[in-house]
């Protein structure tokens, strides 16, 4: 179709470009006006917090990646201060002359490596020459990389030095496809990698071109059944996937922890799912902010993550046996409350992770006794500011001593007794 309205309109590109009507914010929102909702770039942004992943490509021009990565936490201005603990600041290259610029790029890289329809319109605004020429939309423009070697180059870096992780449709890209071959059997004569550097989420992972991907990838010698190279979403969703990988990875990380003090995670996938992917997240997120943080180190980090509020992901690398101390607590907590049974995720977002019983609402926070006897008023004050907490029940956030609880009231911070 970009072809027939390329061939009709004088061979212009600008014709296929208003044909798709990227000015039209209804049909091509930008970021602020994307809804909040939980998807796959969600659980990427995730991955790329928790340190899975380093930089990203996308071969999409909507801004759904940029609100994934804003509703983690991540900040996409490229002068936001960046934090040392662990990745929030995103910065998204559209064109080459944004891969040429000698700005400062935050510690994710978001390559969209077709263009990026907020991109086209900041540069049609500024009358910008080429504009509508950074959008990859036809068939012609599919077979060569023209002119974009910009991107070429980032691919082929990338592919040297990376294990790719392919999502959709990106593999079977012709230009794509051939590229990251070439690349691939380039790195396997001269490297002799011991590991796969292909791996493919698909709905269907098991086609030619995919195939030849992970094979291009595979160290010479190894046997098919030597590691995880494909996984099939057929049935499913990329979103669940991808969320599958992130909840064993970070089970694979905590779990020597957690044994460590006696506790061991849940085997099932509901309860394992409430404890990884929003009971240990929400109780970094108060213990982060209620904790000073090191006024050199983390002073920036701390600041960004107040800014994001409830959206900003506190990755459970930064402290793992915190986080397995909140969830320890929270099942002892909750048999000395009378609560029978596995916790569900409708459990834990019924009242944003805190733990309600005997008319009081309990948030384990990982923190110790005296971490939590040591908050300021302050700190208190602006945690209460910018997190969500019952408001209907007496809150309590919780810290632990080896088996003895204690807590503080969150509207005063008075020290109050914990069962």
């Amino acid at each position: 179709m970009a072809d027939a309205v390329f061939l009709a309109g004088n061979e212009s590109q600008q014709e296929v470009i208003d044909a798709l009507q990227f000015v039209d914010e209804t049909m091509w929102p930008p970021v602020d006006q994307i809804p909040d909702h939980f998807c796959g770039y969600r659980v990427l942004a995730r991955l790329a917090r928790e340190g899975f992943l380093s930089e990203a490509m996308t071969l999409n021009y909507d801004c759904n990646f940029e609100r994934g990565l804003r509703d983690e936490g991540f900040a996409l201005s490229r002068y936001a201060p960046r934090g040392r603990a662990w990745l929030d600041h995103a910065t998204v290259i559209a064109d080459a002359e944004q891969n040429a610029s000698f700005r400062r790029r935050g510690a994710f890289v978001l390559t969209k490596a077709h263009g990026c329809v907020q991109r086209y319109r900041d540069r049609a605004v500024e009358s910008s020459k080429g504009a509508a020429e950074s959008i990859v939309v036809r068939q012609g423009q599919l077979l060569d990389w023209r002119t974009d070697l910009w991107a070429r180059d980032v691919v082929t870096e990338r592919t040297r030095r990376h294990v790719l992780l392919l999502l959709g449709f990106s593999g079977t890209d012709p230009v794509i496809n051939i590229t990251l071959t070439r690349i691939l059997h380039e790195v396997r004569e001269q490297a002799a990698p011991s590991n796969p550097r292909v791996v493919v989420i698909d709905r269907n992972p098991r086609t030619i071109a995919l195939e030849g991907l992970i094979s291009a990838g595979r160290p010479e010698g190894t046997s098919t059944s030597a590691a995880i190279t494909s996984l099939s979403s057929d049935g499913s969703s990329i979103t669940a996937v991808t969320l599958a990988l992130l909840v064993v990875s970070l089970r694979l990380r905590l779990d020597p922890l957690a044994r460590e003090i006696g506790y061991t995670l849940p085997t099932d996938p509901e309860p394992l799912l409430a404890a990884l992917i929003v009971a240990a997240p929400q109780a970094l997120r108060w213990a982060y902010l209620l904790a000073p943080p090191d006024p050199v180190e983390q002073h920036a980090q701390w600041i960004n993550l107040e800014q994001a509020a409830k959206k900003g992901y506190v990755p459970l690398a930064s402290a793992p046996l915190r986080a397995a101390r909140a969830l320890h607590v929270r099942e002892v907590l909750r048999a000395k409350l009378g609560i029978a049974g596995a916790e569900s995720i409708t459990d834990v977002l019924a009242a944003n992770a805190f733990i309600q019983g005997r008319g009081i609402a309990y948030l384990p926070t990982g923190l110790n006794s005296k971490e939590l006897k040591g908050v300021s008023p302050a700190s208190l004050r602006q945690a209460r500011e910018t997190l969500p907490f019952p408001v209907s029940l007496d809150a309590v956030l919780v810290a632990s001593e080896d088996t003895t609880l204690s807590g503080i009231a969150v509207d005063s911070g008075k020290e109050v007794p914990v069962p």
